[in-house]
């Protein structure tokens, strides 16, 4: 075995891997990639969709004014709120800044397929992956987003995110795949955890959230396969909804 297939996770077909760097080189493999980021990208992403919202995801250095004149979007929300958009209009257009998840959207562009996954929605997801298994030749990672230190050591700014890595062991737990023996002990974690909204509320990332006056969020967050819906990436730039579990396939396909 070549030494890079020793962190590809090469030859299984599903992976889990953190990060910036783990969804890039997931992009540059040719894998379909599932991006989770709890608290609270990947939340709102899916209440959005759930609500047929379209969301253009922006990173830390966009200017989402101008982003919202490029994409022609009704709205810009610096907040990740997943509570604002139970109100939303379908077909709303709207640009959402994260500096976690947004990047990790912008560097998986390349990938076949690009879906955000969560807590919320693990089992949609995990359909969609055993799909995508069943009918192409794709493999699939799943990447935990991870947060950022804003006083990085020698280490590197990756921080790790319990709320990530237990979201990603969800739809890892449900895919029934040929999974990496990351992909399975993260699986694993995810189906030996008891007290889950506990654990979201008193992680590192959660405490945060709380402090901040949103423990909405972080309740919100937890809350296991509460919509039925999978944000896809479209065109590179534009996350929405699956309009039925079939089109995973086509997508998959016609990237090729």
């Amino acid at each position: 075995m070549a030494k890079a297939d020793w962190f590809s996770q090469s030859p299984h077909r599903v992976r889990m891997d953190w990060g910036w760097r783990g969804c890039s080189t997931a992009a540059a493999r040719g894998d379909a990639i599932v991006i989770v980021d709890v608290l609270r990208f990947s939340t709102a992403v899916c209440a959005a969709a759930a609500r047929g919202v379209i969301v253009f995801p922006a990173n830390q250095r966009d200017d989402l004014h101008s982003m919202c004149i490029q994409f022609d979007a009704d709205h810009f929300a610096a907040g990740l709120a997943p509570d604002m958009y139970q109100s939303a209009g379908s077909g709303w257009r709207v640009v959402l800044r994260s500096p976690n998840g947004a990047t990790c959207v912008r560097l998986a562009t390349a990938a076949p397929v690009v879906m955000i996954g969560a807590l919320v929605n693990r089992s949609a997801v995990a359909k969609c992956v055993r799909r995508i298994l069943d009918d192409t030749k794709l493999n699939v990672t799943v990447i935990a987003c991870g947060e950022r230190w804003s006083d990085p050591s020698d280490d590197g700014e990756l921080r790790f995110a319990i709320e990530d890595y237990l979201g990603a062991g969800s739809i890892l737990s449900r895919t029934h795949g040929d999974l990496s023996a990351e992909a399975n002990a993260c699986a694993n974690a995810f189906s030996g955890a008891s007290g889950l909204q506990e654990l979201i509320a008193n992680c590192a990332s959660g405490r945060e959230q709380i402090d901040k006056d949103d423990r909405g969020s972080v309740e919100h967050a937890a809350m296991v396969d509460r919509y039925d819906v999978v944000p896809v990436l479209r065109d590179g730039w534009r996350l929405e909804a699956l309009a039925d579990i079939s089109e995973i396939t086509s997508l998959a396909k016609n990237a090729r």
